[in-house]
């Protein structure tokens, strides 16, 4: 799974298992970073 989160909740999506996988950039003049999560049933 792939967001474009703002960096103020980088903390909270960890939280969630969430990695960041980009540098902090600017869309709309608000500072964001891109994450991802593997998140990969098992049985």
């Amino acid at each position: 799974m792939h967001i474009e989160a703002q960096t103020y909740l980088y903390n909270f999506y960890t939280s969630f298992g969430f990695e960041a996988v980009s540098e902090e950039y600017l869309e709309d003049g608000i500072p964001h970073i891109n994450m991802e999560k593997n998140d990969y049933a098992t049985s």
